[in-house]
This record gives C-alpha cells, structure tokens and sequence, in this order.
C-alpha cells in the first residue's frame, strides 16, 4: 500500500470527523520550522495536530530529524504506518506520539485501520517554532495586536517570530497563531468532497508566502 492509498482510507476514518465538524481545517503538506519539514496532513482547531504517513515503500531515514521539528511544533502527532515500520517507531518516537497502523498483515482487510496508541498533548512545543507558522504580514499583526510597533517594519521573519515568542505566554501565542492561520488558509485547504478525489498538494512555497 502507498502513500495514495493510505490518504484515501484516511480520508474515511481518522480525518472524515475533521472534515464535517465545522470547525477543524485539514492541511495539505503543511511548512514546520521554516521548512526544515513538511508534515504531510495538519488538522488545525483548538489546538494544532500533525499527521506523518509512514508506508511501506518508505524510509524511516529521515524521520528523526522530523520529530525533532514536530515536537517543537505540534500540540498532538500521530503517525500513520505500516505494519513493517511499528517495531522502529515504537524505539524513536516519544511517548506522548500516536501510532496508527495500516497496511497490515495479509488477512486483514486493507481498507481498515488500528489504532495502536492514541495521541496525548505534547508537553514540549517551543513558542519560537510555533512562531515560525505565521506569515510576516500575520506577525506583524500579532505584534500590533500586542500594541509592539516600534521598530517591526523592516524586521526578517525571525526577529519578528523571536520578538513574538518573547512577547507572549505560550498558550496566548498558539491560540494568536492557530486563528491567524484559520483566518489565511483558505488556499491550501481540501475541501470535504475532495476527499473521494484527487489529494491535492498545497506545497511549501505557498506556505511560504511574505
């Protein structure tokens, strides 16, 4: 089973109560820490939950450096694998980390899903990294927001994301950013009816954009 695949039985189980409650925005590839990664679905509500597939034709090479943006970024992660890949996962990911496991043995239906270990909230998200979602013009608007405007316009990105960290405790600072990037996303979200048909990819140049 691919990539492909395992987003379509997701679309249909883990994610479809995301779709349809009116509240949730489900992300397409979304940018974390400045590009350093890009986590394949982000569900984006009252907190910021990140979902890596992990298939069978994959490598696990690269996801230590993942987790290492992941934590620093995601409220709650879950990783979606194959079966191959459970007994790994289980030595590198931290315990807060859901496991969800697809593509399984061969006399199981392929369509279905386990839930291994369910996500808890991660204790270890850092305000710089979450500061690093925001777009410069939906910083600037925090720091304005905040009543900061000495000094901001010429400012790069990160002295405006630095400057945002320091300014604000951190749960104000997710609850600044998770309706700043609500408010933006429109773009780069897939709708419900999308679901049963090509996923789209939102890419990370667009979650670049100034």
């Amino acid at each position: 089973m691919k990539d492909p695949d395992i987003r379509k039985i997701l679309r249909n189980s883990l994610l479809r109560e995301f779709y349809q409650d009116g509240i949730s925005k489900v992300v397409n590839e979304l940018c974390v820490g400045q590009a350093d990664a890009i986590v394949d679905i982000a569900v984006i509500n009252g907190h910021l939950h990140g979902f890596e597939i992990k298939s069978r034709h994959d490598s696990l090479d690269r996801l230590p450096g993942q987790l290492v943006v992941y934590t620093r970024t995601f409220d709650y992660l879950t990783i979606i694998c194959a079966e191959k890949h459970l007994k790994k996962l289980l030595e590198i990911c931290p315990a807060w980390c859901g496991i969800v496991v697809v593509d399984g043995a061969e006399n199981r239906d392929p369509d279905t899903i386990s839930y291994y270990r369910n996500p808890r909230m991660n204790p270890d998200t850092e305000p710089f990294s979450i500061a690093q979602l925001l777009r410069k013009k939906e910083g600037i608007s925090i720091l304005n927001e905040l009543g900061i405007t000495r000094g901001i316009q010429g400012r790069n990105k990160p002295a405006l994301w630095q400057r945002i960290a320091q300014s604000m405790e951190k749960t104000s600072l997710s609850e600044k950013v998770i309706a700043k990037l609500k408010a933006g996303l429109e773009g780069r979200l897939i709708s419900y009816p999308e679901m049963m048909g090509p996923y789209p990819k939102t890419g990370c140049q667009a979650a670049r954009q100034p």
